[in-house]
């Protein structure tokens, strides 16, 4: 949408014709961002509020990913120690009962709970009945109490970890008794009675412990936490424990004991909720029930898992499902875990993977890879378990004429779009040769070369980090429990992270600078990174090559200009101006805010705990950049918690502000490693011309999914914005104020005042319909008229708004909406006292409620549009029904529909009086209207289901875009969600029919074929020969179209002649298709044509 907000009342006549051309790159992981696209999912019932998912309906359903969990079971799992060789302490060798030199050993300072057996802990065990087993929370026990047991906790300032004097000794020497302890200089310790125990936690939470209570502590330890293996079960288990739903989980041991493949016979192999007989039930028995013994054959577990994948049965990882019908998008993810250096069981076929050019692999729109042996992945050594990752990452799982298509989705950690496995390792205590943390800029350079492993060597632990770098998963020396339970939990919301979304490229909607330039946004999901492209546009369509990138132009932390507000106060966005609610917001560390400003030192990458970025600008979904001609300035909102300003001209950011009615504890969350993705400045952004608003421009964004309200900034010189040009904001502390979707309009009123005008959006307290109009100097409100239709138990909000001026004295007189309920509301707001404006009608109530042909309501979540009949000069009322907002929309195939609706100031009752109008002929790309002359003079309009002929088929298409009249033509973009979680992009038509007969254009509108020629594109055979009047662009589901003049262009494969429409789809690209401006129009700008 243009960042300009005004009345529809341009009204143009144009003849018929025009031409396509699709300008579509592929990108894998960019996604579209659709402000038309108003929601994130779709179609509850009515009488339930709306269910806003986290992440965009854009990404599809994500397909379930196949995780195989390797345990290792061998001997050394058993022991009591970590790492192998403790290293000792001087003068006397407290190391085995230190947890500082033995990490596995008994910490006071963690509070320690037994085993997660998915949500219902194992029992607590008392000190006179400790489980003995090393590996097993159940057989034989132990009573602790009958010896005196002992742990060494470090001194506050301690500076020497070897040296024993600076370690207390505690004891606990009997059911209710205790000593601490210190070292003499004649190396003997010398104790004192104590009662009770106070240590400080690692995040500095105070412990205090009376003797009974420690003892219990340390029982949980021995119990739970004593050896590696029960140390590793307590990690996995809590890890797997927090697992959703929506994965599938298989488990092997590396001795292939008490194996758990993947159960896709049993609700298709889904980690489903806890319960008894589940498979998440069974995944935890057997992980309760490993025990160690014998050596370490690494190789040859990983080499299984492999081949595991490379299964085509309906019982293997690809199943339940047979040959074709298998999903080609699934990935496939490997999870080893050990605690030494692999030994024995050398695979058969390996040799040197990475070494070794791999096969050219293709894959989607000819993308093509062959790997090449280069760092940090080549080496010259043969049959180690990097090669054996290497060996299942860069062939492809499943080739051939009975293989799967190559669509898996790709990341920016893993560009394979082939079927492989990724390969996540942890080192359990047992440290390499070289420190991951240093080491692999060298190895990257090709300077450091991979060191050669080899049966029980040092060495192998660097294999191991090599496979995990070769299966382009990650890797972690867990020097203690805490760090391999942490380094888990990360492997799997990495492996969550990557498989977040199965779609490929996308884009926004469209916006418009200049007749020669238009801005796209985009979103990568996963990584939640957006951008924002600058693209020429010429006759012949829009440049492939964008001018600028806006995350290109955010300039240095210290330098950037980001402000916020306190207590509806602007403020510099900085430590010291936020309030105390707002610093313990973000956890009361002023590091997440210099994160927020683009600081990255803190990130993991750089040795920090912070969330990794690939880009500082966050993801753009819903907020369609706005362009400003007054001060050539761009303006969208990001989920990175800004409304950006950025420079038309070159991208760079201007300014940023952080609303202060976002979730600032979410906020917080932006810095954290599991970051799940949340919506803050989500909303569409109006800001005013110099006209509306004398000399000044006002921005006015809504929050979207953000957050239930308004703010408004001056943004008139953006250059040289500051705190005071933050206006006001509104929120939702009024029970009908909800999370607004919809564009605000900013209109002149006829109280003399200018007015910001928007429906009250989904989910309000009330869940009634409402509008609200604001005094656009202060925020206060003028006017809120409730329609009293909806209630908690029948939800309800109001859409987006569309003003009309009925006498053309430049103030708004009608405000038209739709709601969820399908109510079509027109709001007489032409007194010039605000007590008389109020739902128009006589007794006031909808203007039309949309119906199907079964009488079910219809949502409505697009604007109206409104235009007058050129040739009557009736008012006319378009409107198209449909929502994309939860995630049962996407799957939703009830019937939606168009309508154009007189209105003549009385209420339309039901489709009775209206005339039907349908599609009659469909090639799947392209249909056709009904021929029909004038509307019946005894209707009051017309109506259209959308339904494919020539059956009347039902494919879920809906309207959630906004529409557009040019003279007599009615552009609707529609949308048909994808059932197919592979490609969850789905598809939609770019629709020109006659708005006031509801029927085809007299000759066609789109040059399809591309020859300059307007009205020989035709579709049908014979008598039934129609216009093409319907058009799959090839950019998947379509945003709102945007008409450009191109006056001058040649036509005949020349380019448009005299004009194009540009739709952008949720495949990535924006197609366009020449249409015929020229004859009526003379040179005319965007906003001109779709004033809305």
């Amino acid at each position: 949408m243009s960042g300009e907000s005004v009345m529809t009342t341009q009204r143009i006549a144009v003849p018929n014709n025009s031409a396509r051309k699709a300008h579509v790159p592929r990108s894998p992981r960019w996604l579209v961002a659709g402000a038309a696209f108003l929601s994130t999912l779709l179609a509850l019932p009515v009488n339930a509020a709306v269910a806003i998912p986290d992440v965009p309906l854009q990404t599809g359903n994500a397909v379930p990913p196949n995780i195989m969990f390797i345990l290792d079971d061998s001997g050394s799992m058993a022991f009591t120690t970590m790492p192998d060789s403790v290293p000792a302490t001087t003068p006397v060798n407290i190391a085995t009962e230190a947890f500082t030199r033995n990490t596995v050993y008994y910490n006071p300072t963690i509070n320690y709970q037994p085993w997660n057996n998915d949500g219902t802990r194992f029992p607590l065990t008392p000190a006179t009945a400790a489980w003995s087993d090393t590996d097993l929370g159940s057989g034989g026990t132990i009573s602790l109490t009958g010896s005196t047991r002992r742990f060494h906790v470090p001194n506050i300032g301690i500076t020497d970890l070897a040296d024993a004097r600076q370690y207390t000794r505690y004891e606990l020497t009997g059911t209710s008794s205790a000593r601490s302890c210190t070292l003499n200089a004649a190396n003997n310790w010398v104790c004192a009675n104590i009662s009770g125990f106070s240590w400080t936690a690692s995040d500095g939470t105070p412990i205090n412990r009376n003797i009974a209570e420690e003892w219990q502590n340390f029982a949980t330890w021995y119990s739970y936490h004593r050896t590696r293996m029960k140390a590793a079960k307590a990690g996995a288990s809590e890890a797997f424990s927090g697992l959703s739903n929506d994965l599938r989980v298989g488990y092997r041991t590396i001795w292939n004991r008490n194996n758990f493949d993947i159960p896709v016979t049993s609700n298709d192999g889904l980690f489903e909720n806890a319960g008894a007989s589940t498979n998440r039930e069974t995944w935890f028995n057997r992980l309760f029930a490993a025990e160690g013994s014998n050596g370490t054959p690494l190789r040859n577990a990983l080499n299984d898992t492999g081949l595991y994948f490379e299964r085509t049965d309906a019982n293997g990882p690809w199943g339940p499902e047979s040959g074709s019908d298998q999903l080609a998008c699934r990935q496939n993810f490997a999870i080893l875990t050990t605690d030494g250096f692999w030994n024995g069981g050398t695979p058969s076929g390996i040799g040197n993977q990475d070494g070794t050019a791999g096969p050219t692999i293709t894959g989607p729109d000819g993308a093509s890879f062959t790997y090449a042996p280069v760092p940090p992945f080549t080496d010259g050594n043969s049959t180690t378990l990097a090669d054996v990752a290497m060996r299942y990452w860069k062939n492809d799982l499943r080739p051939g004429a009975g293989g799967l298509e190559n669509i898996v989705p790709t990341s920016n950690a893993d560009p394979a779009f082939w079927q492989h496995m990724v390969t996540f390792a942890l080192s359990i205590g047992a440290q390499g040769t070289l420190d991951p943390q240093t080491a692999l800029p060298g190895i990257q350079a090709g300077t450091t070369p991979w060191p050669t492993p080899g049966a029980n060597r040092v060495e192998n632990i660097d294999d191991l980090w090599h496979a995990a770098i070769n299966g382009h998963g990650t890797f972690v020396a867990a020097d203690n429990p805490q760090v391999f339970a942490d380094g888990l939990r990360r492997a799997l919301a990495a492996i969550v992270e990557r498989t977040g979304s199965s779609s490929n490229a996308a884009v926004n909607s469209v916006s418009v600078g200049s007749d020669t330039r238009v801005f796209r946004a985009i979103f990568q999901a996963g990584q939640w990174n957006g951008n924002v492209f600058a693209f020429r546009i010429t006759n012949t369509g829009i440049s492939s090559t964008p001018q600028w990138a806006a995350a290109d132009g955010i300039p240095a932390p210290a330098t950037r200009q980001i402000f916020t507000s306190v207590n509806n106060a602007g403020r510099a966005f900085v430590w010291g101006s936020l309030n105390t609610a707002q610093q313990a917001a973000l956890n009361n560390n002023p590091a997440i805010l210099d994160y927020l400003r683009g600081v990255t030192s803190g990130e993991e990458r750089n040795g920090g705990t912070f969330r990794n970025r690939n880009s500082l600008l966050g993801d753009i979904i819903n907020s369609s950049p706005a362009f400003v001609k007054d001060n050539n300035t761009l303006f969208v909102g990001a989920n990175d918690g800004m409304l950006h300003a950025f420079n038309a001209n070159t991208g760079a950011e201007v300014f940023a502000f952080v609303p202060e009615g976002i979730n600032w504890n979410d906020l917080a969350t932006l810095s954290d490693p599991d970051y799940i993705h949340r919506w803050f400045v989500d909303g569409a952004v109006t800001v005013t011309t110099r006209t509306q608003t004398t000399g000044r421009n006002i921005l006015v964004g809504a929050l979207g999914r953000g957050g239930k309200g308004l703010y408004a900034l001056d943004v008139t010189t953006p250059s040289g914005f500051s705190a005071s040009d933050v206006e006001w904001q509104v929120g939702g502390s009024d029970n009908d104020m909800g999370f607004i979707l919809g564009q605000p309009i900013i209109v002149k009123l006829n109280n003399g005042k200018t007015g910001v005008i928007v429906g009250n959006g989904i989910n309000s307290t009330s869940e009634k319909a409402a509008l609200f109009i604001y005094d656009i100097e202060d925020g206060s409100l003028i006017k809120k008229i409730n329609t009293g239709a909806g209630s908690p138990s029948a939800s309800n909000g109001l859409s987006s708004p569309s003003g009309w001026d009925e006498n053309s004295d430049g103030t708004t007189d009608f405000v038209y909406a739709g709601d969820l309920q399908g109510n079509v509301w027109k709001f007489d707001i032409s007194g010039n006292g605000v007590g008389s404006w109020n739902v128009a009608g006589t007794p006031s109530g909808p203007l039309f409620v949309a119906r199907d042909a079964s009488n079910n309501r219809q949502p409505i979540t697009a604007a109206p549009n409104i235009a007058l009949d050129p040739l009557s000069f009736e008012r006319w009322v378009f409107v198209g029904t449909g929502r994309f907002l939860s995630s049962g929309d996407l799957s939703n195939t009830d019937p939606q529909s168009l309508y154009g609706l007189i209105d003549n100031d009385a209420a339309i009752t039901g489709r009775a009086q209206l005339m039907e109008r349908k599609l009659v002929v469909s090639t799947g790309t392209a249909r056709g209207f009904e021929v029909a002359g004038a509307l019946d003079p005894s209707k009051k309009g017309w109506y259209l289901d959308l339904l494919t002929p020539p059956g009347a088929t039902r494919e879920g298409e809906r309207v959630v875009s906004n529409m557009v009249v040019i003279g007599r033509v009615l552009l609707s973009p529609t949308a048909i969600p994808s059932d197919d979680p592979c490609e969850p992009g789905g598809r939609g038509f770019l629709n020109a029919m006659d708005a006031f007969t509801g029927a085809s254009t007299e000759s066609a509108f789109f040059d399809v074929n591309g020859n300059g020629i307007f009205g020989d594109d035709n579709i049908g055979t014979g008598a039934s020969t129609v216009p093409i009047g319907s058009l799959d662009m090839g950019v998947g589901m379509l945003s709102s179209p945007t008409v450009l003049s191109t006056l001058g262009g040649g036509g005949g494969g020349g380019g448009c002649p005299s004009g194009m429409v540009a739709a952008p789809g949720s495949s990535g690209g924006t197609a366009t298709v020449c249409v015929p401006l020229s004859a009526l129009l003379g040179r005319i700008s965007w906003r001109e044509v779709i004033g809305d």
